[in-house]
């Protein structure tokens, strides 16, 4: 079975979960033989540990497609750089400027890869030119679709996986050319980064994808009931398959100096909305009516970041926060192991990998109602994303209750064992077989 597989990101080049994810579960499939994976990415850099598939960076030659056993510098001679023309104007106004770019922007996509850039306007029914006005991904998700469509529309694949919107146009195009059926992954909906206040243009692309897939998996029930909601998929064309955690080996960290006499409550995640950082400082300022000996480490970066460092100065709480900013790996496993209790108080989080990896390292679980991963974690403590006051109590529950805390943290660990990526791709491989077998039987019936 021949897999094509879109992605956006890739370890150790990573945003968020979704790169994560898609280690663990390439990694997974490719340990049942009948899969032989291609794993296409925007750029790929050559120190990606993706032995197990074949990388591929649709803007490399052909003969040139390469696993990542490949050094970084074979890419070299491949780098492309795109040079304005001589009429820009140095006493353009800003909005003059612009209007120049977009123009150039468009001008520039009808050159990509042009094979590719003309299917996609034939069989996507799209807003294209508003959606780079108005995104600033967009640019980069056009070029990424049209030069995935160009290198892969003669190729000969069984099944054809998508990851989350910024993969599903060049994923529904190459369905439509090829007639292989199309599986979309949801591992985050536009709903639960903006709420309400979404980009219409992601939303409609969310829309294309769960409309042409055969079928459509989500990472949790919870998921699934958004994208039943969101976009009016029926509920049999929807399956869930769980995440998982991909383990390395644990070292424990032990802290020192005037650290060593608090307790330690972790948020770790990007400080943006979704994540919703704001009701964990107000649930901080409640512990700190009660208990004075703990420090709250809000881990991580994002839009709200000076937003949240702002509003503890003004809550007077400050000297009991630390900002650490971006962490890399090595370092998020470092404050997950010297923290006592981890909060996820998330808006809408799909499943929350995360989560999973604080079990690991012995942390005891706060997690807001509207998570996947609640689903599974049944024995962490949750309450709706909103209730600072609860969040607040469970926090003073386990700082004051060193038993409880330790039973709850034992709970977690024995349930997050009934999880693996292994058990994640079985689920998909059977995906992919259910959809391989209806378009046949579908194509049979058509004679």
């Amino acid at each position: 079975m021949k897999v094509l597989m879109l992605g956006w990101e890739y370890p150790p080049h990573i945003n968020g979960g979704l790169g994560t994810a898609c280690f663990g579960l390439t990694t997974a499939l490719s340990k049942i033989k009948d899969i032989n994976l291609f794993f296409a990415l925007p750029k790929v850099y050559g120190d990606e540990k993706a032995t197990h598939m074949t990388l591929v960076e649709p803007k490399v030659s052909k003969k040139d497609r390469v696993n990542t056993k490949i050094i970084r510098q074979k890419f070299r001679n491949h780098i492309k750089k795109f040079t304005f023309p001589e009429t820009l104007n140095p006493y353009w106004t800003s909005k003059e400027y612009e209007k120049f770019l977009e123009k150039y922007k468009l001008k520039t996509l009808s050159s990509i890869r042009e094979s590719g850039y003309k299917l996609l306007r034939r069989y996507v029914k799209f807003d294209f030119e508003n959606f780079l006005k108005v995104n600033k991904l967009a640019f980069q998700v056009i070029k990424y679709a049209s030069n995935v469509i160009s290198y892969f529309q003669d190729e000969d694949f069984d099944v054809i996986h998508a990851h989350d919107w910024m993969t599903i146009l060049p994923a529904v195009v190459l369905s439509k050319v090829t007639g292989k059926p199309l599986v979309v992954q949801i591992h985050s909906l536009e709903y639960d980064r903006s709420g309400v206040f979404n980009d219409y243009f992601v939303n409609q692309i969310e829309r294309i994808g769960t409309a042409n897939a055969s079928l459509v998996v989500a990472v949790s029930k919870y998921t699934k009931s958004v994208i039943m909601r969101e976009h009016g998929v029926s509920e049999d064309k929807i399956r869930v398959v769980y995440n998982a955690v991909t383990l390395s080996k644990k070292k424990k960290y032990f802290l020192s100096g005037p650290l060593k006499k608090y307790k330690l409550v972790l948020f770790l995640g990007r400080i943006t909305r979704q994540k919703g950082p704001e009701y964990f400082v107000d649930a901080a300022q409640r512990v700190l009516k009660n208990f004075k000996n703990v420090k709250f480490i809000m881990a991580g970066d994002g839009d709200l970041t000076s937003k949240m460092i702002e509003k503890t100065i003004n809550l007077g709480i400050h000297d009991h926060f630390i900002f650490t900013g971006f962490l890399k790996k090595q370092e998020v496993s470092k404050v997950f192991s010297i923290s006592d209790i981890f909060v996820m108080p998330s808006f809408s989080e799909p499943f929350g990998i995360v989560a999973l990896e604080a079990i690991y390292h012995d942390a005891a679980l706060i997690i807001s109602k509207q998570s996947g991963c609640s689903e599974v974690i049944k024995s962490a403590l949750k309450c709706d994303y909103w209730d600072s006051k609860r969040i607040a109590d469970y926090i003073l529950y386990l700082l004051k209750n060193n038993t409880a805390r330790k039973n709850l943290i034992a709970k977690s660990k024995a349930e997050l064992k009934t999880l693996s990526w292994d058990k994640s791709a079985k689920a998909l491989y059977a995906i992919y077989k259910e959809v391989i077998e209806k378009e046949n039987g579908d194509k049979v019936e058509g004679f």
